[in-house]
């Protein structure tokens, strides 16, 4: 489990799979409203047994945030031998929130947010129409087929590949589907990736908060190996945003979006 303390109070817990933290971290940070970009960031750095995460955030107007004199916006690092790997209060004992609440009510993981405060509230905003080929859909498809071992030898766990105008950049694989779609958006934010002109594939099914997530991030193309549900359809078509299901490297099926696909 990744503790994830921001401005030195634990924020959210997270069940995941060891790999691509500070981006796990990142891209969860976006997509539950807490930061609108990556210079929102001012240091991600994640603990060498990848149990604790500790984020500082850049002093929004009219707020009073604990400063930091270390790392740029976005900047992600392990942390050095001797940091700390349990944050908490002068006695020595860890924070905790005495309520706890499901980050996302359909994620098996068990995830949690503990602490909301820090959520902004940015309205889901619509694509902007850009122009899908036909082809970069089949390409996810097939990088899918081909480069994901983990799900290729247990068919238990999660991927999600990110590309821009088809050409793919990163590909993760999680316990959790959100996990790995939060990983794909924070790879996108950390190295500068504009993220409208992106796409991302899942190879789990689209419920309505995975839907939610691509429309925060600004991402205008949702590729699944399964399929939506009649929610997720229903908002991504209110914010022009297309959804592909049950893709494959010769076929899919187009949920919604037609106007933008050629």
């Amino acid at each position: 489990m990744l503790q994830v303390f921001v401005n030195g109070k634990l924020t959210m817990r997270l069940v995941c799979t060891r790999e691509y933290l500070p981006e796990l971290v990142m891209g969860r940070l976006l997509t539950e409203k807490m930061i609108l970009c990556a210079e929102d960031v001012r240091s991600v750095t994640v603990c060498r047994f990848g149990r604790n995460a500790l984020v500082t955030l850049r002093e929004r107007e009219g707020d009073a945030l604990p400063a930091s004199d270390s790392g740029d916006g976005g900047q992600a690092q392990k942390s050095p031998e001797g940091a700390s790997e349990e944050p908490g209060n002068k006695d020595g004992r860890r924070q905790e929130n005495s309520a706890a609440v499901e980050t996302v009510a359909s994620c098996c993981t068990g995830n949690q947010i503990l602490d909301r405060s820090l959520a902004l509230d940015p309205e889901l905003r619509p694509a902007d129409g850009r122009k899908i080929r036909k082809e970069w859909i089949f390409r996810l498809a097939d990088a899918f087929a081909r480069e994901q071992p983990l799900y290729a030898a247990t068919r238990s766990i999660h991927s999600c590949i990110l590309s821009r105008c088809g050409r793919i950049l990163f590909s993760c694989e999680d316990i959790g589907r959100h996990n790995a779609l939060d990983k794909a958006i924070g790879y996108a934010l950390l190295h500068e990736i504009p993220l409208p002109e992106c796409e991302v594939y899942t190879s789990g099914r689209i419920p309505l908060d995975m839907t939610e997530k691509v429309i925060r991030a600004g991402i205008p193309v949702l590729v699944s190996k399964a399929a939506p549900t009649v929610e997720a359809v229903e908002l991504a078509r209110s914010c022009g945003i297309m959804v592909i299901g049950q893709a494959r490297p010769d076929s899919f099926r187009l949920y919604c979006g037609e106007s933008s696909l050629v």
